[in-house]
């Protein structure tokens, strides 16, 4: 984690938009400067946004504040004090199917504001036995996810000589959020046929890093320490909706006063980690680097609410190495290579990773379950000259021991579906960027990538194999492409973007999948300097999907699925229309 470092004078920017679905989004920041020789120096900052939906009702509000305070320390040392406060409430789009944007078209959303509506619905869906996907399932009275964050940390680094430097410090994350579904499958006694669903959570982090870089003559060692204690609390509730004639539950707040929990439980997650690396310099042309880094990350689940479930289980990697070279061919051309090898710790949830599933089906994996583990190469070229920057990159990962929840045998008999291993994935790629500059105001960038990520291995669910084997990784186009134009000549300035991506499957079987797409942006603007106590002003305009396009923008946001014949897994969102926005800034 990082951020912007207080200005060494006074100064200020403030910066309004506003535009299409009546976004409105202001910012403003404060940097005291150095207040006396040797004084701390600050700044504050604020950003309040506000936009619609782009279909269906509700807003999207976010709120963040951030202050941070440097206060140097002798000649060679400085102590920092940050602290960021997030708020967030997002009304959510409806997950979509290819059946239902069939039936309904691409803009159809839940229910929200039609309370009539959704009642209907949930007295048909009841009716039908909460079978009907049609009446369940296309849509639902309303959702929303709200977040609240603090982040804070007190950090110390110093220059002890040329040759020495070491920086600390310690944080306090703090994290509280609900995901909110308004659910025809439970009803509210005595009061509507719905309720309002909730997974509620709470984050507690405590951490420490700690880092020192020494040269010593053509090496360059950096050693460093990450310990973290992070108490994790989830819930499932159901909230009421007493009142039949109209809903009485707030979506962009924090509910209260539930109907009943359904599990809670409480999560300890210990990091440990340490890492060590030196940069060899062989001569001007070559510079070689090798280390490692070593892990434990234990997680502990302990019952509050709910089928009992509690035990530990860790991840531990005792050498990761990561191994790498630059050889400069001539001035500003460069041959680059690296070898790492990494691993993913254990989730610790009640919907995610090891726990989620029962008692019983945790006894059974938590000895034998290996965490994932990735292997990478990468080997490229990248230069750079007066009017021509660019770089080609190929890389080779072996992604080994994936883990998939999957049924250990028939469901019906009380068979759990656990965490499992379920083998590889292998990856292979090229990437390659170019910017070009004509002039001193005009400017070319492009980018494209292939990408072959494919399943090494079937796999067997409720004793039936499935045949992924070669299949390509959902979500993973084969190619993708940036194209831009720009010019700036200090005041007039202007942008055009095309971005490209192709095919992407959700299913993990390769039979369902969405077109590939292509979007247009474009913005312009102009900026005035010097106007006396305004340091620089500017105006800006710019429109997204400037072509209008119609494309699923996300794959995958209820989770991938086997195969999709009929179309009708709700997993994808549809991409925003074409939008306006103009936006005003000044620095003062």
């Amino acid at each position: 984690f990082s951020s912007v470092d207080p200005a060494d004078s006074f100064g200020a920017r403030i910066e309004g938009t506003t535009g299409s679905e009546q976004t409105r989004r202001y910012m403003g920041v404060l940097d005291t400067g150095a207040l006396g020789e040797g004084g701390p120096r600050a700044y504050l900052a604020a950003i309040d946004s506000v936009t619609d939906k782009w279909k269906g009702e509700g807003e999207q509000q976010q709120r963040l504040y951030t202050l941070k305070v440097q206060q140097p320390i002798g000649d060679s040392g400085e102590l920092t004090a940050y602290f960021n406060r997030s708020e967030r409430a997002e009304a959510d789009y409806q997950d979509m199917s290819y059946d239902i944007i069939r039936r309904r078209g691409a803009n159809w959303d839940n229910f929200a504001p039609n309370w009539d509506a959704a009642v209907r619905a949930a007295v048909s869906c009841a009716a039908s036995g909460f079978s009907n996907g049609v009446v369940c399932d296309d849509a639902y009275w309303d959702a929303a996810g709200i977040r609240e964050d603090q982040l804070g940390y007190v950090g110390f680094r110093s220059r002890f000589s040329d040759d020495l430097s070491f920086d600390i410090k310690a944080y306090v994350h703090q994290n509280e959020g609900m995901g909110l579904w308004g659910t025809p499958y439970v009803s509210t006694p005595g009061g509507a046929p719905l309720t309002v669903r909730t997974t509620e959570y709470d984050i507690d982090r405590k951490g420490l890093t700690m880092a020192v870089d020494w040269v010593l003559g053509e090496h360059a060692v950096e050693a460093g320490v990450w310990l973290e204690k992070n108490d994790f609390q989830q819930a499932r509730r159901f909230y009421p909706e007493s009142n039949l004639l109209g809903p009485t539950q707030d979506f962009t707040g924090f509910l209260s006063n539930p109907l009943l929990t359904q599990w809670e439980y409480a999560f300890e997650t210990k990091t440990t980690q340490f890492h060590i690396a030196d940069t060899y310099s062989v001569s001007d042309a070559l510079k070689v680097n090798f280390g490692f880094k070593s892990m434990k990350v234990e997680n502990t689940a302990t019952t509050i609410v709910g089928p009992a479930k509690s035990g530990t289980i860790d991840a531990s990697e005792g050498f990761l190495p990561q191994i790498g070279f630059a050889y400069a061919l001539a001035e500003g051309s460069e041959l680059f290579g690296q070898y790492a090898r990494n691993a993913r710790a254990f989730v610790s949830a009640n919907t995610a990773g090891p726990f989620s599933t029962t008692a019983a089906g945790f006894a059974a994996i938590k000895d034998s379950l290996q965490p994932e583990t990735s292997s990478t190469f990468e080997l490229g070229w990248r230069f750079r000259s007066e009017s021509l920057e660019g770089s080609l990159t190929a890389y080779h990962v072996g992604f080994d021991d994936r883990l998939l929840a999957i049924q250990q045998g028939p469901g019906i008999v009380g068979n759990p579906s656990v965490l499992a291993n379920v083998g590889g994935v292998t990856t292979n790629g090229v990437e390659a960027a170019l910017n070009f500059k004509l002039g001193n105001h005009l400017s070319l960038f492009a980018s494209a990538a292939w990408n072959d990520s494919t399943f090494d291995d079937d796999y067997v669910t409720n004793g039936v194999r499935v045949g992924v084997s070669g299949k390509t990784v959902p979500d993973a186009p084969k190619v993708m492409f940036r194209g831009e134009v720009a010019y700036d000549d200090g005041n007039f300035f202007a942008k055009a973007d095309v971005n490209y991506v192709g095919e992407r499957y959700y299913t993990f079987l390769n039979q369902g999948s969405v077109d590939a797409y292509t979007l247009l942006n474009a913005s312009v603007g102009y900026r005035l300097t010097n106007l006396g106590f305004v340091k620089d002003l500017t105006v800006q305009a710019s429109v997204t999907n400037a072509t209008d396009e119609l494309y699923i923008s996300t794959v995958g946001s209820n989770g991938f699925v086997n195969a999709d014949p009929n179309g009708t897994t709700q997993t994808l969102l549809v991409g925003a229309p074409q939008q306006y926005f103009v936006s005003l800034k000044a620095r003062f």
